[in-house]
Formats: structure tokens, C-alpha cells, sequence
């Protein structure tokens, strides 16, 4: 929900590959994505909307539905 704090854990399995990293662009956020690992990924969404993540090189994607 918009204005709500927001907690996303990726876990990576695959070791080679664009996976590496994990991109908000609209919020400005990168991380690197450890194999193996857990990365959390917190972010209070300040409107309602899609927001878009990827990979290093775009050729992973998702999105995150933010509702009021």
C-alpha cells in the first residue's frame, strides 16, 4: 500500500549470469545479489503505481503493484 513500508528479500541460486544485481530504477535503488544469500530490500512507496525491477542488463525483470 502506498505509504507503507515495503520489505522484499531476494535470494539468489544461480551463480554466473546478469543476476548480480537487482535494479529500481524508478526508486534509485541498486543492490548486489549474492549467491546464496538473502538481500532484503526496503522501501516505503510513496504513490500508488507499478514499480519496475531488473537485472544488471535488463533481461530479467518484475514488478511491484503498489495499491492505495
Amino acid at each position: 500500500m502506498a505509504g507503507r513500508p515495503v520489505r522484499l528479500t531476494f535470494f539468489r541460486k544461480e551463480n554466473p549470469g546478469c543476476g548480480d544485481e537487482v535494479h529500481f530504477p524508478g526508486l534509485g535503488i541498486t543492490r548486489r545479489l549474492k549467491t546464496g544469500e538473502k538481500t532484503v530490500i526496503a522501501f516505503t512507496p510513496k504513490k500508488s503505481g507499478t514499480l519496475r525491477f531488473t537485472c544488471g542488463m535488463d533481461m530479467y525483470d518484475g514488478q511491484v503493484v503498489v495499491v492505495r
